[in-house]
């Protein structure tokens, strides 16, 4: 499923999004026992930004990374003007003691014209609720257009910047168990595009 609360993910791995780069940010390695012969473990895995676009939020199915900002640049799997962002962290129902300190807390988001774009637009500055639920929904805060005969429509994009730039309290290490895109595909765009010039030649 793409889909979360009706919204379609089109930064989903499975859909075809992908993880373009991390920059400079430096990954942290959690260990996690996948399983065990006499209590001992024999086999473990290590976080990866992918975890970002791939479902799963049990205790370390994440992208878990050191010192701030943490970048993530993805790259959708259409091109899309973009509405808003969902953000997921592991349920506070999981978590010891109920405290979920790695969650991210202050972060931003931007959309490239290439992965180099020296001008990426700001989409919004928010701020992920530690005591709310554990997926929490952003709209777009700066929509970003461009005036075609006078009439505004929205640009689209298909390069996203995540950067974090604070947690909760853990000062080790940060967790992003998930993050979502949605927005409207270039498709939708052009059509209204079309719908507003006949309107105007009417």
């Amino acid at each position: 499923m793409t889909r979360q609360n009706g919204l379609v993910d089109y930064a989903l791995e499975s859909a075809g999004g992908q993880v373009v780069s991390t920059k400079c940010t430096e990954l942290y390695q959690i260990k996690t026992k996948q399983y065990s012969i006499l209590g001992l473990p024999v086999w473990w895995v290590y976080t990866s930004p992918r975890y970002a676009l791939t479902p799963g939020a049990m205790p370390a199915e994440c992208w878990a990374f050191q010192g701030f900002p943490g970048y993530l640049v993805v790259r959708t799997y259409a091109i899309i003007e973009v509405t808003g962002f969902s953000l997921e962290h592991m349920s506070r129902l999981l978590a010891v003691e109920g405290k979920i300190e790695s969650a991210p807390k202050n972060f931003s988001v931007y959309g490239l014209h290439g992965e180099m774009d020296p001008d990426p637009h700001l989409f919004g500055d928010y701020q992920y609720n530690a005591n709310g639920t554990a997926i929490q929904y952003f709209p777009v805060k700066y929509p970003k257009t461009t005036n075609i005969g006078g009439v505004e429509y929205p640009v689209a994009y298909d390069i996203i910047e995540l950067r974090v730039e604070s947690n909760h309290g853990n000062p080790t290490y940060t967790c992003v168990y998930r993050f979502r895109v949605h927005g409207n595909p270039l498709s939708d765009i052009r059509r209204a595009t079309e719908d507003s010039i006949k309107d105007s030649e009417t």
